[in-house]
């Protein structure tokens, strides 16, 4: 009998202990600052950032503690997160209006946030923050329950401020010269290297306006071989005609060859078998020697006249 009154109350523990373990949705918000405290002058950046977040809490355990507060309820739709400095709006994001500062921070206020159908937040960013930035700030979710009630969630923090000491001051002005000097050497680095891009830029110029100068320079000619009974020159049947260029090359140019006329009139010789041929010999940056030469200086491989255009341009070099 005794065992099953102690199992007895060992099931009613049990199914109390259970019952305490019973887990609901509710909202949390959160206010967060970086720094806490505001030091005017050598403060860079002050950042206070306002959270409201669903979190599962145990049945009944409502709680708050600085700058947080949990309820055991839930924000079914959030309305608009608002951020208070000593009662006074500073900031604020609802479901129609964008993020924004209210008020005569603006100069110096950055906001920025977003909202969910029950989550949000708003963020609040000052550059160089004074005496007047610090106080106590309060941020306030304003939204409707699961049952169609209003709700406001509220929490709260200070931001303290505090006057720079002569340390601080030394520090923040050496800080500043090894600063300042770290800019000097990075500027005077930076010259360096903007003068040599300046020598390699123009050094480029000149090297494009001379490939343009070089692959530019077109020469053309038309000599004529006359008859080639009279290529009396070495080597045999041949005649050497000495050409000059107008503009000395910078290099022996390419020479290109070709006969725009030749005449045999004055011969009865068998045209299938009588050849000529055309050279660019002896080509020098001033000039070149055109050499017209023929199989023999009978009458059957004899011309009237050979006519040859000639033209010269640079070389390529890859």
């Amino acid at each position: 009998m005794l065992e099953l009154v102690q199992k007895g109350h060992l099931l009613t523990l049990l199914l109390v202990a259970t019952a305490c373990l019973v887990f609901s949705t509710a909202s949390i918000i959160s206010l967060t600052k970086d720094p806490p405290t505001i030091k005017p002058i050598l403060t860079k950046k002050l950042s206070v950032r306002c959270d409201l977040k669903d979190t599962q809490v145990g049945g009944g355990l409502v709680g708050k503690r600085s700058g947080v507060a949990q309820t055991s309820t839930n924000i079914k739709h959030l309305i608009s997160l608002v951020v208070l400095r000593n009662g006074v709006d500073i900031a604020s994001i609802t479901r129609f209006t964008q993020a924004t500062g209210v008020g005569g921070d603006q100069g110096i206020l950055n906001v920025t946030g977003e909202l969910t159908d029950s989550t949000g937040y708003l963020q609040l960013n000052w550059t160089y923050p004074g005496e007047t930035e610090s106080g106590n700030v309060t941020c306030k979710a304003n939204g409707i329950d699961a049952n169609g009630h209003g709700t406001i969630y509220a929490t709260s923090t200070v931001v303290g401020v505090q006057e720079p000491s002569l340390s601080d001051l030394v520090r923040h002005i050496h800080a500043q010269e090894i600063r300042l000097m770290q800019q000097d050497d990075k500027i005077s680095d930076q010259s360096g290297q903007i003068s040599q891009l300046t020598t390699e830029n123009q050094n480029q110029r000149q090297q494009i306006a001379q490939l343009m100068n070089r692959t530019s320079h077109i020469e053309v000619g038309l000599v004529n071989c006359g008859d080639s009974s009279k290529w009396t020159e070495s080597p045999l049947y041949s005649i050497n005609k000495p050409v000059r260029f107008s503009h000395r090359y910078e290099a022996p140019p390419t020479i290109h060859l070709s006969a725009v006329y030749v005449d045999q009139t004055g011969y009865k010789v068998d045209y299938h078998t009588s050849i000529y041929e055309l050279y660019a010999v002896s080509v020098t940056e001033e000039g070149f020697t055109l050499r017209c030469k023929s199989q023999a200086i009978s009458a059957r491989y004899r011309w009237d006249s050979i006519r040859v255009s000639w033209a010269s341009y640079p070389k390529y070099s890859p």
